[in-house]
């Protein structure tokens, strides 16, 4: 009997040994499930094109880094701060999101990380981009005119291209042409919108005459043409044409 007694103590012992180390397993992974890895995230955000002309398309990208590396996932959506407008929404793993239609303007937007709590004990914490300005340009009205016409061969002309539109002012430059021939090119517009160029270079013919405004961060490009009627008359020397003071 004293032998049949030693074996079941020593049964139960073991049992007890395995139950004991069971308990140890099961509290280890249970701390280690509780032990949650916080990361903080940094959001950056781009654009394909800026300032962007009107009626096109612009791409936005995001890009979510933490503090070491990528983040494994959630998603980022983007706003325009200027009407509280809701842009859009991209995965980490493609963070670009394409824009049409904004509205002539400065647009601030941001991009905004949601965090990911998918892969524990890994949390990514949310994070928010600066803001992006992205410029969408404004066509103006450009008019051009000339002081003769029709002119005679040799006679000064000058050619007066406008540029009017709302605030700010539109600034920039102004290229001038003869068909394909160009007669003066960055011709700077004053305070009141307007560039001007003297010439007397126009040959006998009917010449369509053009002003391309270049534009600006806030402006696009627009071009204006007339036709001038050059009659024929005594044709002088050629003269270089020059800047109206």
């Amino acid at each position: 009997m004293s032998h049949v007694s030693f074996h079941l103590k020593s049964a139960a012992f073991a049992v007890f040994c395995i139950v004991v180390l069971i308990v140890l397993v099961w509290v280890n992974a249970a701390r280690a499930q509780s032990e949650i890895i916080s990361v903080t995230t940094t959001t950056s955000i781009t654009t394909s094109v800026n300032p962007v002309a009107p009626d096109s398309v612009v791409t936005l990208t995001a890009r979510v880094e933490a503090d070491h590396g990528g983040v494994p996932g959630g998603s980022i959506d983007f706003f325009d701060e200027s009407t509280m407008v809701w842009l859009g929404r991209a995965e980490v793993a493609s963070p670009s999101i394409t824009v049409a239609n904004l509205s002539p303007g400065a647009h601030p937007i941001r991009a905004h990380y949601s965090g990911a709590t998918a892969f524990l004990p890994f949390i990514a914490m949310p994070s928010s981009s600066a803001i992006l300005i992205q410029h969408v340009r404004t066509v103006p009205r450009l008019e051009l005119s000339t002081s003769y016409n029709p002119s005679t061969p040799g006679e000064p002309l000058t050619l007066v291209a406008r540029v009017s539109a709302g605030l700010p002012k539109p600034t920039g430059t102004v290229t001038f042409r003869d068909g394909e021939r160009i007669l003066a090119a960055g011709i700077r517009l004053g305070h009141d919108g307007r560039a001007a160029f003297i010439t007397s270079a126009l040959s006998g013919g009917m010449h369509l005459l053009s002003a391309e405004y270049e534009g600006d961060l806030a402006f696009a490009k627009v071009i204006a043409t007339v036709r001038q009627d050059v009659g024929e008359g005594p044709v002088e020397s050629f003269k270089v044409g020059r800047v109206q003071d």
